[in-house]
């Protein structure tokens, strides 16, 4: 096959049939949806947060720094990374539905 062959009507290379593309050109409005949602959930999770502390604050508790050095035991850290592959799957699935995760 020649090297024009392997381009497209514009001039581009064209993309190998085996090479995976995870977004392509019609899914941008999509990941600027994602990217928004999540900016969203973390401002809400961070606002909360912040209250949390300093309700627990006003009610003699300090919680701020314990929770800067806590270290999750074998049961809870195994509990956390099931749950963040579960998030990261259903995430990378709304982007990309039917990609093989």
């Amino acid at each position: 096959m020649s090297a024009a062959a392997d381009r497209s009507p514009a001039g581009e290379a064209a993309p190998s049939p085996t090479k995976f593309q995870f977004l392509g050109p019609d899914r941008v409005d999509d990941l600027g949806r994602a990217v928004f949602t999540l900016a969203r959930e973390v401002w809400v999770l961070r606002d909360r947060q912040r209250i949390l502390e300093q309700v627990l604050a006003e009610r003699g508790v300090d919680v701020a720094d314990a929770i800067d050095r806590y270290q999750p035991g074998p049961e809870l850290q195994q509990r956390l990374d099931a749950e963040r592959a579960a998030f990261v799957k259903e995430l990378l699935g709304a982007l990309a539905p039917g990609t093989p995760l």
